[in-house]
Parts: C-alpha cells; structure tokens; sequence
C-alpha cells in the first residue's frame, strides 16, 4: 500500500474515527486498513482476530 494511505490511515484513526469510516475516506476495503493497524500494533492479524486472553468460554448448557 501507498505510504500516503498508510499516513492517512494512521492519521484518521488516531482523530477516533471508525474502521468503515476510515475504509470509505481513504478507499481502501474495511479488511485493510485493520491488516494495516494490527500490523502497526505490532500484531499479525490473525493475533488481532483471537479473543482476549482473559476472556472465558462460553459454559456448556448440558449437565454432567
């Protein structure tokens, strides 16, 4: 991707603007720009797809 939509990218992002918003202002597809902002958090992609850590499973509704 062009360095200019990279910058622009990070720009919007840091005003709060929402992922779709910044998808349509740049014209870029939703899918890339979250590639490009986990890969600038220092995470792949599929890390940034993974639940939280912390996060627990939902209980099984049978009983034992």
């Amino acid at each position: 991707m062009v360095n200019d939509k990279c910058a622009a990218i990070m720009a919007r992002r840091d005003r709060d603007e929402s992922i779709r918003q910044i998808a349509a202002g740049v014209g870029v597809s939703v899918a890339t720009v979250h590639k490009l902002l986990a890969d600038e958090s220092g995470r792949t992609a599929t890390e940034a797809a993974q639940p939280h850590p912390t996060s627990r499973p939902a209980e099984s509704s049978s009983k034992l």
